[in-house]
């Protein structure tokens, strides 16, 4: 096994070090999917992994397909609160002040209004649903990025492909708006977006309290991961505003 493919693998072989870490990955990713907490997870692969040493038989043996004795588990799920406010609403809301930024911002450096046309707008539509049905239907679409990655791929390709040709060939303009007060707009709602995300992360319950966990390991492990986690999260939050930010600094200086 490689050096990449053992850093890959590194939680699977910590909590499971006497079974095939492929087997341990597909098996945690089935009960994720489904909702199960990391405590409960890290408790059953913990299991498994004591059987397998004990009878010296591998996992595949042992429990048949990963997915398929996840699910015969039948472990409890977590609840989750599914709605607009707490998923899928913050990152409309920075999605579409990054695209008022964009927009405003050659018309500024031009010193003219800014022009909203079609395409911008059924793009900021197209975008702005496809976020809400990604977070709405997270469980489907993880799934489906992992059974199927190439047509996950292509689907992006195909999204992009048809924000451009929105953007290119319905070029009809239906307001203009004064390119200072979008960029203001456009900067306020990214923000807005964006610590609407932070506080969200800030309060909801520990990400240690959902840590992937084997009963047989200490606080120590437990606290590792959860800073692991924590740094991870934080940087997807400002993700989208760093874009932004490449972006327009772009535009400025082509303009």
């Amino acid at each position: 096994m490689t050096k990449k493919k053992e850093h890959r693998y590194t939680l699977e072989e910590e909590i499971a070090p006497h079974i095939d870490p492929r087997w341990s990955e597909e098996f945690i990713l089935e009960l994720r999917l489904t909702g199960v907490s990391g405590k409960q997870i890290g408790a059953a692969l913990a299991e498994a992994d004591s059987h397998c040493a004990e009878s010296g038989e591998s996992a595949e043996e042992a429990f048949g397909a990963p997915a398929v004795y996840a699910r015969s588990l039948d472990l409890p799920v977590q609840s989750e609160d599914r709605s607009l406010s707490r998923g899928p609403l913050p990152t409309v809301v920075k999605l579409t002040g990054m695209l008022m930024l964009v927009w405003a911002v050659s018309s500024f450096v031009q010193d003219q209004p800014a022009s909203i046309r079609l395409g911008g707008m059924l793009s900021l539509v197209l975008l702005a649903g496809l976020v809400v049905f990604t977070m709405r239907s997270a469980e489907a679409v993880l799934r489906l990025a992992v059974q199927r990655t190439g047509l996950v791929i292509l689907a992006n390709v195909l999204v992009v492909a048809t924000v451009v040709l929105l953007s290119w060939f319905l070029r009809q303009e239906l307001f203009y708006v004064p390119s200072v007060l979008l960029m203001t707009v456009g900067a306020a709602a990214l923000v807005a977006g964006t610590l609407w995300e932070f506080v969200m992360l800030r309060n909801r319950p520990a990400a240690s309290g959902d840590l992937l966990i084997s009963p047989l390991e200490g606080h120590e492990a437990a606290a590792r991961r959860g800073a692991a986690l924590g740094w991870a999260e934080y940087a997807q939050v400002f993700l989208l505003p760093a874009a932004t930010g490449v972006i327009v600094l772009l535009l400025i200086l082509v303009g």
